[in-house]
């Protein structure tokens, strides 16, 4: 997947992720581009994924790949910018259900210590 950079770009990720959030491969790819989009002091990207309604396309993400240890980890990386970034979009975060989803992350990936990592961020967040 190639590097995007401007704001349409994002909005084109989120409707990427959208199109194949079924095929497993594919939203991986989506939320590990997310995420490394959006890390650091990325705070445009992440506005814009979160205009684009990218909360609510990786929350979906999560849910249909909910035994995925792999797009577990990666929601939860992206969440956590997410959050970092903006108050509006911890407000959105939880009226979508985020924050139930991370607990429901942490219930059934307990073992895995990456994905307890950024779930526990995303809840700091």
């Amino acid at each position: 997947m190639p590097l995007l950079k401007k704001n349409e770009d994002m909005a084109e990720l989120v409707e990427g992720l959208r199109a194949h959030v079924d095929d497993h491969a594919a939203a991986l790819a989506a939320c590990q581009a997310m995420a490394r989009l959006i890390a650091g002091e990325q705070a445009e990207k992440a506005a814009a994924i979160a205009r684009a309604g990218g909360i609510e396309a990786v929350l979906a993400a999560g849910a249909k790949h909910a035994g995925s240890a792999q797009v577990a980890e990666q929601v939860c990386r992206v969440l956590v910018d997410l959050a970092y970034k903006s108050d509006d979009n911890k407000a959105a975060i939880a009226a979508a259900g985020g924050i139930e989803a991370v607990v429901r992350v942490m219930g059934e990936h307990q073992a895995n210590a990456a994905v307890m990592q950024y779930a526990c961020w995303a809840l700091k967040n």
